[in-house]
């Protein structure tokens, strides 16, 4: 099974702000370390099927809450951030099946470790989340999500 290490620890400089999406980003990256464990440890590969599903589950409902939160403020770049969500999940999907056919087969868990931290550390949490963090700050938003 997986290892339980914690590969990726959550950093209070990524939070957004609102409590219910940086808990959804912290549950992500939990998922993401279960990954990691499961493949450094050559799990079996239905447990990695699981995670890796639990992993796209979580991340479509993740990024729809994000979004509806994201109109209920008039965020102006809202389609901009649909656009890095969708690219996003095309990036996912195309993890997903790399580490399904690799079969622990060279594909090195550092590998899978500098995929999943940039694309969702750096280009989702901290590089577009913060823009819209910046959006509540600067404008004195109230959150209520």
């Amino acid at each position: 099974m997986e290892d339980g290490k914690q590969y990726i620890r959550w950093n209070q400089q990524w939070s957004v702000g609102v409590d219910s999406l940086d808990d959804d980003h912290k549950k992500l990256i939990g998922i993401i370390n279960q990954i990691i464990g499961l493949y450094a440890s050559k799990s079996e590969e239905r447990h990695l099927r699981s995670a890796i599903s639990k992993l796209m589950k979580y991340t479509g409902t993740h990024l729809k809450n994000e979004e509806q939160f994201l109109e209920s403020i008039g965020y102006p770049q809202i389609q901009q951030h649909k656009e890095v969500h969708l690219r996003l999940m095309y990036d996912v999907l195309a993890a997903k099946a790399k580490l399904l056919n690799s079969h622990y087969d060279g594909t090195s868990t550092e590998e899978l470790k500098r995929f999943l931290v940039d694309k969702w550390l750096v280009e989702h949490i901290q590089q577009g989340d913060q823009d819209y963090a910046r959006f509540l700050r600067e404008n004195s938003l109230k959150h209520a999500l």
